[in-house]
Parts: C-alpha cells; sequence; structure tokens
C-alpha cells in the first residue's frame, strides 16, 4: 500500500520467476501422491522410502533453483526484462532463497501428512508460517519496501519447513 509503482513492479516481477520456479513442483506431485498414497495402505516402509527420495529430489531441486537464481538473475533478468527492471535481480536473488523450503515444505505435506491423513498438521504449519509472512511483511516492507517484503515470504515459507520437519519427526517417533 506504501510502496511506489515502480517499487511493486520490482517485487512482482521477481516473484513472478520464482512462481515459475515452483510450479515445476507441481507434476511431481501429480505423479508421486498416488502412488505415496497407495503405498501407505499396502507397504509403509516403501512409502517412507519413497517419500524420503521424493523429498531429497525435491530439496535437490530447490537447491539449484537457489543457486542458480542468485547466479544467473544479475546476467538473464536484464537480457530478458531490459535494463529498466535491474532491481528486480536483488530481490530475485532474496526470492529464491524460499526455494527449498518451499520445496520441502511441497514434499513433506504432500507425500507424507496428506497420506497420512494429518491434514491439520499441514494446515497449521502453513498457517503459521502465513502469519508470521504477513506480520513480518507488515513491519519489514515499511522499513525496507520490497527487501523486507522478499525477506518476509522467504521467513515465512522457511518457518513453515521447520514446522514441518519438527511435526514430520515427532510422527515418526509415534
Amino acid at each position: 500500500i506504501l510502496s511506489s509503482a515502480e517499487e511493486v513492479s520490482y517485487f512482482g516481477t521477481a516473484e513472478r520467476f520464482v512462481a515459475v520456479a515452483l510450479g515445476l513442483l507441481g507434476p511431481a506431485g501429480q505423479v508421486l501422491m498416488p502412488t505415496i498414497a497407495s503405498l501407505h495402505l499396502e507397504s509403509r516402509r516403501e512409502a517412507f522410502q519413497l517419500v524420503r527420495k521424493a523429498l531429497g529430489f525435491e530439496t535437490l531441486f530447490g537447491l539449484v533453483a537457489l543457486a542458480g537464481g542468485v547466479v544467473l538473475a544479475p546476467f538473464l533478468l536484464p537480457i530478458i526484462l531490459g535494463d529498466k527492471f535491474g532491481p528486480s535481480v536483488l530481490l530475485l536473488q532474496i526470492l529464491v532463497c524460499l526455494m527449498p523450503f518451499a520445496a520441502i515444505t511441497h514434499a513433506l505435506g504432500l507425500y507424507l501428512l496428506v497420506p497420512l491423513r494429518r491434514e491439520s498438521l499441514l494446515i497449521l504449519a502453513i498457517s503459521i508460517g502465513s502469519s508470521l509472512n504477513l506480520g513480518l511483511g507488515i513491519f519489514a516492507a515499511g522499513a525496507w519496501d520490497s527487501i523486507g517484503m522478499a525477506v518476509a515470504r522467504v521467513a515465512g515459507e522457511a518457518m513453515t519447513a521447520i514446522l514441518l520437519i519438527i511435526m514430520c519427526l515427532r510422527i515418526k517417533h509415534e
């Protein structure tokens, strides 16, 4: 609300690139979710092995997207969008830091909690992470404009992933 139109466009541009990368997780979920859900009914051990592989693969994807975004953003963004979107580079470099956390959230939520019918834990973790994002965003965006909002978004996603990791470790010990 308090940001200029330019700040909003820089943030929106960076966030669109991250949204495209996050969208790449969707097809994996469409393929693996039914398989893992049926395995939970037949062989929990096999299901957990597939969940571990999927979690490893998606986390690796998140780390590669993070590294690629940080390294390539300064070169590719000006080529794709032009020099006027130069301020989007730093925002993109900050926002791609959420990729490993989003991958963990996706994998644990979709491949573990949903098949185990623990959706309430997923909703709780997402609600807490989103509340942190919103609360921190209000403060940080007022102080640091779009950079503050980008940091708030990463912090919210990190909180969600950390909570899900803790929840899933507790489920393992049940």
